[in-house]
């Protein structure tokens, strides 16, 4: 909604999400792009009331997961300092939280409620129950062609269907072995990718 090529209809894209919020009965509205973390202080002076959910993981795991969508390892290093680097700017905001997917997937529910309550909100914990209300995430999106959903929607799909999982296949076995060194030197102490996730709250 926020993206730059949607500068010219983000304000109706925004008002089909208020008033379908609106007729839901809800308070919020929840605008999950990750490419939004570049948009952030343009958002504040659009809409000063919004709250900010900054999440990470494990870089070396991000950036195994973006090789599998791109096959493309260096620019996958980059999107993960970059969109890092833009995510920790904004920590210090009190207007922003950071959800690391660790601490998440090992306690959810005191994740979760931690998070209502700084949004205003009382936690429910049949909130964790959403995988037994299917839905069809991005399935007729305008990009697909043809109307047919693409393999990265139908992954997409069954991931925001499927019950939260606390193990998760390795980067080791994602990444092909030709690039652990280089992604190994990048984490290591003293590297880019190590600062980041220090910076993180991590310990490596």
């Amino acid at each position: 909604m926020l993206l730059a090529n949607r500068y010219f209809k983000e304000d109706r894209l925004r008002k089909d999400f208020v008033e379908k919020a609106l007729q839901e009965g809800a308070r919020y509205v929840l605008e999950k792009t990750p490419r939004h973390v570049w948009h952030v202080d343009y958002v504040r002076r659009k809409s000063p009331n919004t709250r900010f959910i900054i999440t990470t993981r494990d870089g070396r795991e991000v950036i195994a997961s973006l090789y599998e969508r791109t096959q493309d390892f260096r620019g996958s290093c980059i999107r993960y300092m970059d969109d890092s680097v833009m995510s920790l700017r904004q920590l210090d905001m009190k207007d922003t939280r950071l959800i690391r997917l660790e601490d998440f997937t090992r306690d959810p529910q005191t994740v979760l409620a931690d998070l209502y309550s700084w949004l205003g909100l009382t936690y429910e914990k049949n909130v964790l129950d959403y995988h037994k209300r299917p839905v069809r995430w991005n399935m007729g999106s305008q990009a697909n062609i043809h109307d047919l959903p693409n393999t990265h929607d139908i992954k997409r799909n069954l991931q925001v269907n499927s019950k939260l999982e606390q193990s998760m296949p390795r980067w080791q076995e994602r990444l092909p072995i030709r690039f652990h060194e280089r992604l190994l030197e990048m984490f290591a102490p003293g590297g880019d990718g190590n600062k980041v996730m220090k910076a993180f709250g991590y310990e490596i």
